[in-house]
């Protein structure tokens, strides 16, 4: 599902099995058995601060640093437990993508964009922040920038899974 390197050069795999990490010629194995609410990891992200991010297919998002683990679900405000993707903002937020918009998570809690379709869906798979600070996001309907919660579709888009974008970023 994801491949993630840490700045220790350790390489996080995430699978239908579970979170392997590859470290010095070393594997180790991350699931249910190591305490993680899933073993079916879907993202994995470090922000600047050196917390691991783990999204997960159905238990929502896994924050791990040297001394404590936070979970975050839908109980705690996110509106899917399925996580698609895991980015930051420039501004210190982490963004997870869900089936039901994205979500950015800061010091003030937990908010959610989402960008509704002709069929209602709310899927946002990535999100690429701009240098100017707007969220590209993509969707099951296309590319669609969010300006607040005013969204803009920029191109793409249409009735059936052919017409989704599933990964979107910015070059220099």
């Amino acid at each position: 599902w994801d491949l993630f390197e840490d700045r220790d050069g350790g390489l996080w795999v995430g699978t239908s099995s579970g979170l392997h990490r590859f470290r010095e010629q070393q594997f180790t194995m991350f699931g249910t058995p190591e305490g993680f609410p899933s073993d079916k990891p879907t993202a994995v992200w470090e922000d600047p601060k050196g917390t691991l991010w783990i999204g997960f297919q159905d238990a929502g998002v896994l924050a791990v640093d040297q001394s404590t683990r936070r979970r975050i679900t839908r109980a705690e405000g996110l509106p899917s437990d399925e996580v698609f993707c895991l980015r930051g903002t420039r501004d210190g937020a982490v963004l997870v993508c869900t089936r039901a918009g994205v979500s950015p998570i800061d010091r003030r809690g937990v908010t959610t964009l989402a960008p509704i379709d002709a069929l209602g869906r709310q899927t946002v798979y990535d999100v690429a922040e701009h240098a100017e600070g707007r969220l590209w996001l993509a969707t099951s309907n296309g590319v669609v920038r969010a300006d607040g919660r005013q969204f803009t579709p920029m191109f793409g888009g249409g009735p059936t899974l052919a017409d989704a974008v599933v990964s979107v970023v910015f070059d220099h």
